[in-house]
């Protein structure tokens, strides 16, 4: 189908897309967006839509992650400065014990955000993946 000949979004798809994306059943995302159930069906089988509803849901887990990140090396660097200054002002600890303590500290906060980081990548690289299964998926059928 060429551009031109492209079915242009119906009224009331943005709500649609926008509740199915966040994870309502077609019954809830009809209500929503006040259009028939019927309605969401007949949208729901087109690959077009889905694959925008796809697309917006693969926006809202990455940014749902790139928060999750966020708060997560936030609270890391908030705590370590407290929990550094306790295992340094210890006066049973010897220098050797206190330097493994800041060690193991450290690898911590390293591992935080690493861990953050993979998930970051995964939420870029899930959505990609369910589009090339999408694209297999049409040419197989056509």
């Amino acid at each position: 189908m060429a551009d031109s000949d492209a079915p242009t979004p119906i009224e009331g798809d943005a709500a649609l897309i926008a509740a199915l994306a966040a994870g309502a059943t077609q019954a809830e995302a009809a209500s929503r967006s006040s259009v028939s159930e019927r309605t969401v069906r007949r949208r729901w089988a087109e690959p077009a839509f889905r694959a925008r509803v796809d697309a917006v849901q693969a926006e809202l887990v990455s940014e749902a992650l790139r928060l999750e990140r966020a708060a997560i090396v936030k609270l890391v660097r908030e705590r370590m400065p407290a929990v550094l200054a306790e295992v340094m002002a210890g006066e049973s600890s010897t220098p050797m014990t206190k330097l493994k303590a800041l060690e193991f500290a450290l690898s911590r906060l390293d591992r935080a955000e690493r861990a953050a980081l993979g998930r970051d990548l995964l939420g870029q690289i899930v959505p990609r993946l369910d589009a090339l299964e999408l694209a297999l998926d049409a040419r197989r059928a056509a």
